[in-house]
């Protein structure tokens, strides 16, 4: 489960990167089954707006 401090600091990671190279790019990002569902859902809702696969 991903504490809400690492999410805040993905969505800023994410959010600087969807800046820079705008829709020029598909942004992945693999966690590779390290959180659980509800982890998952909870960051995967935080990071939303960026557009990530």
């Amino acid at each position: 489960m991903p504490a809400i401090s690492n999410i805040s600091q993905s969505v800023i990671f994410f959010r600087t990167i969807r800046a820079e190279v705008g829709d020029k790019t598909d942004i992945r990002l693999g966690t590779h089954g390290q959180f659980s569902t509800v982890g998952a859902i909870r960051l995967g809702q935080a990071l939303e707006p960026y557009s990530l696969l």
